[in-house]
């Protein structure tokens, strides 16, 4: 029944400051979970659930938003999601969209060795600023205007 589909499978953690995994878009994503628990007349009870989604453009590109209301919340990383987790050659390119109501940046201020930077200039609300990654390791970028607003992008070969 499965033969020939390509299949990712992904775990989100949709708290902030935890990793995500995120699947390209073009793939199917399933998700799965088993949970266990034994019965009051002890037989053992077993619950399976899964979500299957699909997306079929923009293959191998992660989306992240620059949250609307990013200004007036300096608890928050103001980038959603706050890290993400992409691989070189599968989902290493990334479009930010400034989702909030003021100017921000994208700005790496941590590369990792053998990489440079990256820096989209002032990015008008609603604008989008790409940039694909090709040296692996741990990036870490914020807004210039904006200094809490910071996230985290680790990139594995």
């Amino acid at each position: 029944m499965w033969a020939g589909l390509a299949i990712t499978v992904v775990v989100l953690i949709a708290a902030a400051g935890y990793l995500t995994t995120v699947a390209p878009k073009g793939t199917t994503t399933l998700t799965s979970s088993i949970s266990s628990s034994t019965t009051s007349t002890g037989s053992l009870e077993t619950t399976v659930s899964s979500t299957t989604t699909s997306s079929s453009s923009n293959a191998g590109v992660v989306d992240v938003s620059i949250v609307e209301g990013a200004i007036g919340n300096q608890s928050s990383s103001g980038y959603a999601p706050s890290t993400i987790e992409v691989v070189i050659g599968v989902n290493n390119t990334v479009i930010w969209t400034n989702n909030d109501g003021t100017v921000h940046t994208v700005t790496c201020i941590y590369p990792p060795a053998g990489a440079q930077g990256f820096n989209s200039g002032p990015l008008s609300p609603r604008a989008t600023f790409t940039y694909t990654f090709t040296v692996s390791g741990t990036y870490v970028y914020n807004c210039q205007f904006h200094s809490w607003m910071s996230a985290t992008i680790i990139v594995k070969s």
